[in-house]
């Protein structure tokens, strides 16, 4: 799994990209969670956050930790459909550009909210549904290696 989380090189297959997401949830989860209770026992303030309640500035280094594992775990699913680490990189973007977006703008004045939030995610996770979780990985060796098992 290590190998997985780190490494941009190879191809899995559709449910090894699902496991994987899954124990990304999980370790994300447990990140936020340590990273809410200790963010709420540090001197700090919080920052205001998801227009409901207070989500500690240790949580957003929660999610940046998550980043990098969960972008290659979509880089080997995507090299699966025989697409380069350069799509995964360019819907990866997009998405941090929307979630910052958000939260500068959650920092001004207009005080966007949770549905905002949600739409960004809503959209993001629906592209790497279908394109990583659905649909069927190339037959074969393709320019990324051989099919996985």
């Amino acid at each position: 799994m290590i190998d997985m989380c780190f490494r941009l090189l190879g191809r899995i297959n559709r449910k090894t990209w699902w496991k994987a997401q899954g124990m990304l949830l999980a370790a994300a989860g447990v990140l936020v969670g340590a990273a809410t209770l200790i963010g709420e026992s540090l001197p700090f303030p919080s920052v205001k956050g998801l227009g409901a309640s207070e989500l500690p500035v240790m949580t957003f280094v929660a999610f940046w930790l998550m980043f990098y594992p969960a972008f290659a775990v979509n880089v080997k699913r995507a090299h699966d459909r025989n697409r380069s680490a350069f799509y995964v990189g360019i819907i990866s973007m997009l998405v941090v550009l929307l979630f910052s977006l958000q939260v500068t703008a959650m920092a001004g004045p207009h005080k966007f909210g949770l549905l905002q939030l949600l739409v960004i995610w809503l959209f993001s996770l629906g592209i790497w549904t279908v394109e990583l979780g659905l649909l069927a990985g190339t037959d074969g060796p393709n320019g990324y290696g051989d099919a996985p098992v």
